[in-house]
């Protein structure tokens, strides 16, 4: 029989203790320092048998459901919403729940499950769902580009993002991310935290000169505390614009002796409480609208984009996000995140839309980046008049490098579409890629490609994609050309990386690297010693940087 003073604990922060490192997010998530506290081996082992069952509960729900026993239906992929704050170690921990649950081998597990943060399912939903049609008109009007953000305020977080929009007349809208999401702790679930809290403190005020001196207000008393609190009515009667009266608002209840119990909150201490919960995530808001602000004050190349803001949670709840009828912040991302599974493209497919790369420097001394991109990998749709197939050919070109400069590379998805004559254009005049909008950074923290060399001469650079489908790599190359240190033979050197390619379907981005794996132990895998070639004069190595290796 369970004790009726142990207080209830909210699942979710479960998770948090198998972060590897709880103690860094306890500022954002007091909530968690009750399980912090009691952190144990033995406590984890039970939380993880409980969690496993849960699952457990959940896939016999699915089995059970008599169109899918009648239609022979198994699971084929999870799509699995988490918070923005969640690393690649949540996600590790939550795929191996799942696949004991589902009793799947981790690396059938890991192909498996797809993780999406809060706000790219409820941006999947919002443009990809015949639902919400309208407001997908709305936010991508033809031949017309917007920046979405959308801000998601739960119960204990803010999640956001950034979405570049467009669509031609007569297609689907074409989105991507711009940069990462973003979130913070905060929300009703921390003005409760803090509410009792000050009800503690009031208890002991009130039992000072009692037999119940140093007493802790108990488990039951809190439940009734929490009972009150979560009523529509009452919570709204918190902060800025509460129409409580200034002499306060009372809680009323009767504790475990069935004594009458009173906790007053005053303007001032509701305000003060109700900040203390709040201010994270509305700063956080802050700080992205002035971004938008500026992102869609700015001319990308002929192009100021349309600000459109989306907000879901909170109260009152956001009419547009719910107009399909969906007033469940849950059902609502879920449904997101299974919209997103079924849309995968591969990464080819993302290119052949008329994608492009170009590097951006940032020059020896300077402490910012160029406003753009030089392009030198782009996909672009030949002249088709004489022929019923349209297709994509790639193109690639040379990048003179300054050995001091520091570099990135720069994608933007939707080169083709707003530079059409790319077959036709001087190679030498390419549009560049605005690097301040409409694209994201590819590849910032790049691999070591040529060292640094004691000798004289040019460098340069190329990029291209190879492979097809989901089995698309990047290729980097650097080249120098310069005089041998002892003749006056020339010396030319030449070295590369391959990285691997994948789309990821919650931020319709082509990412460097594999999905579920931290790109830096990609990098660091990569050989470090390059391999060099040489060449008898300058005119074959430069045709050769098309060829690679």
């Amino acid at each position: 029989m369970l004790d009726p003073n142990r207080e209830q604990e909210s699942l979710k922060y479960g998770f948090y203790l198998f972060s590897g490192d709880p103690n860094n997010l306890f500022p954002q998530y007091p909530l968690m320092k009750r399980l912090r506290d009691a952190d144990s081996p033995e406590l984890r082992a039970r939380l993880r048998e409980g969690m496993i069952q849960m699952f457990r509960h959940l896939r016999n729900k699915i089995e059970e459901n008599p169109v899918v026993r009648r239609r022979g239906w198994v699971v084929g992929k999870l799509s699995i919403t988490i918070p923005n704050q969640w690393t690649l170690e949540f996600e590790e921990v939550y795929t191996q729940l799942l696949a004991e649950a589902f009793e799947w081998e981790i690396e059938v597990a890991r192909r498996k499950i797809f993780f999406y943060t809060e706000t790219e399912a409820l941006g999947q939903l919002l443009l990809q769902s015949e639902d919400f049609e309208e407001a997908s008109v709305a936010l991508a009007s033809q031949n017309k580009h917007k920046v979405c953000l959308v801000l998601d305020f739960g119960g204990h977080n803010l999640n956001g993002s950034k979405f570049w929009v467009y669509s031609v007349e007569g297609g689907e809208p074409k989105f991507f991310k711009l940069g990462p999401a973003f979130g913070v702790g905060g929300g009703g679930e921390h003005l409760l935290h803090h509410v009792m809290q000050e009800c503690e403190k009031q208890y002991r005020r009130m039992v000072r000169d009692t037999p119940l001196a140093g007493q802790p207000l108990s488990g039951h008393a809190k439940a009734e505390i929490r009972a009150k609190f979560i009523r529509l009515a009452f919570r709204e009667n918190w902060g800025p614009g509460s129409f409580m009266p200034d002499d306060g608002l009372a809680i009323d209840i009767l504790d475990e002796h069935n004594h009458h119990r009173r906790f007053v909150f005053d303007s001032n201490l509701r305000d003060h409480l109700w900040n203390q919960a709040y201010k994270a995530m509305l700063d956080l808001a802050k700080k992205e609208l002035i971004k938008l602000k500026i992102i869609t004050s700015r001319d990308e190349n002929g192009i100021i984009p349309d600000a459109f803001i989306v907000i879901a949670g909170g109260l009152p709840a956001a009419t547009f996000v719910n107009s399909a009828g969906l007033d469940n912040d849950s059902v609502r991302n879920a449904w997101g995140a299974a919209i997103a599974a079924l849309k995968l493209i591969t990464a080819e497919a993302f290119f052949k839309q008329g994608a492009a790369i170009g590097i951006q420097v940032k020059q020896a001394g300077s402490k910012k980046w160029d406003n753009s991109a030089t392009t030198i990998f782009y996909y672009y749709t030949p002249d088709t008049s004489n022929s019923s197939t349209v297709h994509s050919d790639p193109a690639t070109q040379i990048y003179r490098l300054h050995a001091q400069h520091q570099r990135r590379r720069n994608f933007d998805p939707f080169y083709a579409d707003q530079n059409p004559n790319l077959q036709h254009d001087d190679p030498e005049t390419i549009p560049p890629i605005s690097a301040g909008g409409r694209s994201y950074i590819l590849l910032d923290a790049q691999p070591v490609v040529l060292p640094r060399s004691p000798l004289k001469g040019r460098y340069f650079c190329s990029v291209r994609v190879e492979g097809a489908g989901d089995n698309m790599e990047l290729v980097v190359e650097e080249k120098q050309v310069g005089p041998h240190f002892r003749s006056a033979e020339k010396y030319y050197n030449s070295a590369w990386h391959r990285l691997p390619l994948y789309f990821d379907g919650g931020s319709r981005c082509v990412s460097v690297g594999e999905r579920g794996v931290d790109l830096d132990d990609i990098i660091v895998a990569l050989p470090s010693q390059p391999q060099p070639s040489h060449h008898d004069s300058v005119a074959q190595f430069l045709t050769h940087i098309a060829s690679g290796p």
